[in-house]
């Protein structure tokens, strides 16, 4: 008699399905469960330090401590949001060839620039060298990202008005 064992087949599990199976509902080396919240207080914790350090370090001149962290949460949030969606964009968008007159060949290089940094971020996949994948994190995704967090804070900057390059400096770091 043979027994016949069947394998699961993962790519229908939810990630609950998947997480329930490991021991302690987490990955091998990960410091929290899956199930954890705990990494919500590790984060608030990190975010009023960070916040001390800059309110003790750089003078506030007339910069509010309410205005910084109205700042921070919203190019934490916004400016994240910007990025996902913009990743997404970026990855599915085709290289074109620049034709036509000059308001259309500066459209479509902006759309270039754009499919690049999608092609950059294919790039950190882990299938190419280190060179060629520090090229996608250096020029596609991290430059990305930076740009993304900047908008919403140039944003708000030119709305309200900065008064102090020290006001400044405090918007970037937060």
């Amino acid at each position: 008699m043979e027994l016949v064992t069947k394998k699961p087949d993962f790519d229908s599990w939810t990630p609950d399905e998947l997480f329930s199976v490991l021991p302690q509902h987490r990955i091998h080396g990960a410091f929290l469960a899956h199930d954890s919240s705990l990494h919500w207080a590790m984060a608030a914790l990190s975010a009023i330090v960070f916040m001390t350090f800059i309110l003790l370090v750089f003078p506030r001149g007339h910069t509010k401590v309410a205005s910084l962290i109205g700042v921070a949460a919203f190019t934490g949030t916004v400016g994240i949001a910007m990025l996902l969606a913009f990743q997404e964009v970026a990855i599915r968008m085709p290289l074109l060839i620049p034709r036509g007159g000059l308001i259309g060949v500066a459209i479509i290089l902006v759309i270039d620039i754009i499919a690049l940094i999608g092609q950059s971020y294919q790039l950190i996949s882990g299938e190419y060298s280190f060179p060629i994948t520090l090229l996608g994190f250096t020029c596609g995704v991290g430059l990305c990202e930076e740009v993304c967090k900047a908008v919403p804070a140039i944003f708000i900057a030119a709305k309200s008005g900065l008064r102090t390059w020290r006001a400044a400096l405090l918007w970037g770091l937060v």
